[in-house]
């Protein structure tokens, strides 16, 4: 994994923009040394759009069983079991 902090996507509508970020940050952490923080402006958007896709694509690339998907008040989170490293979910509102 490269050090960086940010990653900006761009494109005209339907062009895979959400998709293939978060297929490019799924794929970092099943690797990475590091967690994740995703942010969305409102929280309550975070479970059928952000935590939505990267369960599907958990299921699609088949190492589904290898996370630990927490999703509630309290705690909104997908943790890699092998490593230990996790994807937070974070509304700014």
């Amino acid at each position: 994994a490269q050090d960086r902090r940010f990653l900006f996507v761009w494109g005209g509508a339907s062009a895979s923009k959400s998709y293939s970020a978060h297929q490019f940050e799924l794929m970092e952490h099943l690797d990475s040394d590091f967690d994740t923080l995703v942010l969305r402006k409102n929280g309550t958007d975070i479970k059928e759009s952000t935590y939505k896709l990267f369960c599907h694509l958990l299921d699609e690339y088949g190492v589904s069983s290898t996370y630990q998907k927490r999703f509630s008040n309290d705690e909104r989170s997908l943790t890699n079991l092998d490593t230990g490293k996790r994807i937070v979910f974070k509304g700014c509102d």
